[in-house]
C-alpha cells in the first residue's frame, strides 16, 4: 500500500485521531499520540521567524500510519553566514505496533531531510531507542549530552507545562503552587541545592 507525506491539514484530524486510538489498542505507551490540531499552537502565526509544521504519512485508503513535527530556525555559523535548521521532532509511526508498518519510520525521516537539509534531533531517549539506532546507521555525527533543566519562571512553569499536567489532582496541585507561591519556593531551593552540590562536585 502506497504512502504519502503531506502537511498535516484539518481534514486529517479524523483519520489522526483514529491513528492514535490504534497505536493505544496496540500497546503503545500512553504519551505516544500524535498532535490531536493540525494548526501548531507554538510559535503563534506570523509573530515569529520560527516555524513549526507538522506532516503525516497517508496512504491510499486515507488513513494516517504515522507523523512528525518539523521546527524551522535561523542559526548564525562561525563562518559568518545565517542558515535554516531543521529540527525534526515528535516522529510517530504506526511500526511501533504492527510490523506491516515498519518502513514509515524511515520514509518520515527521508521526508524531513529532504524538506531541511540541515537538520538535527534531540532528546531521543538514548542510542537503544529506534530512531538514534536509524540515524546511527545512516552515518548522522552524534554525541552524549547531559541535560540542563532550570526553572526561571515558576509560575508559568507550573501553569503551562502540558507534559506534567496530565491529570485533574496533578493541575490542581500545580495550580495551588503556582498561585500560593509554593512552587516559587520550591524551585529556589532547589537551584539553591543544586548549585552547591554541583560547586562540590568540582
Amino acid at each position: 500500500m502506497a504512502v504519502v507525506i503531506e502537511p498535516y491539514r484539518k481534514e486529517h484530524e479524523p483519520a489522526v485521531a483514529e491513528f492514535n486510538r490504534r497505536l493505544q489498542s496496540g500497546g503503545a505507551e500512553r504519551d505516544l499520540v500524535f498532535y490531536e490540531h493540525a494548526v501548531p499552537r507554538w510559535p503563534p502565526a506570523n509573530e515569529s521567524s520560527i516555524s513549526n509544521e507538522y506532516f503525516v504519512a497517508v496512504d491510499d485508503s486515507g488513513a494516517i500510519r504515522g507523523g512528525y513535527a518539523l521546527k524551522r530556525q535561523n542559526f548564525w555559523f562561525g563562518d559568518g553566514k545565517v542558515r535554516s535548521l531543521g529540527y525534526y521532532h515528535h516522529p510517530l509511526s504506526e511500526g511501533i505496533v504492527g510490523k506491516s508498518h515498519a518502513l514509515v519510520g524511515s520514509l518520515l525521516l527521508r521526508d524531513a531531510m529532504q524538506r531541511a537539509p540541515l537538520l538535527y534531533c534531540l532528546g531521543m531517549g538514548g542510542y537503544d531507542r529506534p530512531l538514534p539506532k536509524m540515524l546511527v546507521g545512516l552515518g548522522w555525527s552524534h554525541c552524549v549530552f547531559p541535560f540542563y533543566f532550570r526553572i526561571v519562571h515558576p509560575y508559568r512553569f507550573l501553569r503551562q507545562m502540558q507534559a506534567l499536567r496530565t491529570s485533574t489532582w496533578r493541575r490542581l496541585a500545580m495550580d495551588l503552587a503556582a498561585y500560593s507561591g509554593g512552587g516559587w519556593v520550591a524551585a529556589k531551593a532547589y537551584q539553591v541545592v543544586t548549585s552547591i552540590l554541583g560547586s562540590g562536585r568540582s
